[in-house]
């Protein structure tokens, strides 16, 4: 519930909490109406240290919300830091769909969609580039 609240004790609470945490996702919510700048640098930091799959899925679930909150091109290091490490396409193309409407896309994720496992980022290449690669 605290995560549609903008206060700076919510927020204090969150960053200290992510810093030393083995389960961010559960923290993570508070920074949706906290989020300042900069603070993609330890969202960053948590993104490069979670290596298990069920971590890095629930870490993708709430940047998603995060950014979706706080357009910021700072969004893009911790966004492409869970992509290389995320197997679920759904989140994929939900990583891609921020990305691109933060405007920070790279071409390189770009040129990559249209080859993804998951037909919905193979779709959502297509409507990025109006370009069709698959039937």
């Amino acid at each position: 519930a605290l995560r549609y609240f903008c206060d700076e004790d919510i927020r204090q609470f969150a960053i200290e909490k992510l810093r030393r945490t083995n389960c961010p996702a559960v923290y993570l919510p508070l920074l949706i109406s906290n989020y300042r700048e900069g603070d993609h640098l330890l969202l960053a930091e948590i993104a490069a240290r979670h290596k298990n799959v069920d971590t890095v899925h629930a870490l993708a679930c709430e940047y998603i919300d995060i950014y979706r909150a706080n357009k910021t091109p700072e969004c893009r290091e911790p966004l492409e830091l869970l992509y290389e490490k995320l197997n679920c396409g759904m989140h994929r193309a939900d990583l891609l769909e921020v990305l691109q409407d933060n405007g920070v896309l790279s071409d390189r994720l770009l040129r990559e969609m249209a080859f993804d496992s998951y037909e919905g980022v193979r779709d959502l290449h297509e409507k990025f580039t109006g370009m069709g690669l698959h039937p």
